[in-house]
């Protein structure tokens, strides 16, 4: 991978993070001014999202060809991966 590639995926991969942690902070700073209070459970939400969205990834598949499926694919010891 030449370094212009690898400069644009740093600075996709930068923005993307940013975004989330700006939501994230956002979240807090609205929950702060409605309730005067900071609520620090509003982490497990974020969690939740994320571990919903790493479950639905991987519950729908795309194979090689593009073609995406809703089956789940296991491997011989039964284990989604």
């Amino acid at each position: 991978m030449d370094n212009s590639r690898q400069l644009f995926q740093y600075i996709l991969s930068g923005l993307s993070n940013g975004a989330i942690y700006a939501l994230i902070g956002f979240g807090f700073a609205m929950i702060y001014n409605a309730t005067g209070i900071i609520n620090f459970a509003q982490g497990e939400f974020v969690m939740l999202g994320g571990i919903l969205t790493v479950f639905f990834h991987r519950f729908k598949t795309v194979d090689h060809t593009g073609n995406s499926s809703g089956r789940c694919y296991f491997d011989n010891s039964r284990r989604l991966f």
